[in-house]
């Protein structure tokens, strides 16, 4: 049997080696936590107004629609809290 070189160096299994979370991917948790609390933010609002009898126009919408909010959630939310 031959003697491993002591000038090589052992790698450690790729399978277990350590990654480090890139730059890149806490950036991308950032962005979906702001979209988030935006479109969160957006509902609140829009569903306070909703409970204390206003009428939503086509501005708040609008907002709804820029955060994500599709058209659907939109008639089930003036559904469910209109008219309390």
């Amino acid at each position: 049997m031959s003697k491993p070189d002591s000038n090589v160096q052992e790698r450690p299994d790729k399978a277990t080696q350590k990654i480090a979370p890139s730059k890149g991917a806490n950036d991308t948790a950032m962005i979906l936590r702001q979209k988030y609390t935006r479109r969160r933010e957006a509902i609140q609002r829009f569903t306070e107004r909703l409970q204390k009898g206003g009428i939503p126009d086509e501005a708040e919408l609008n907002t709804l629609r820029n955060v994500g909010v599709s058209e659907q959630e939109i008639k089930g939310l003036v559904a469910q809290h209109a008219g309390r």
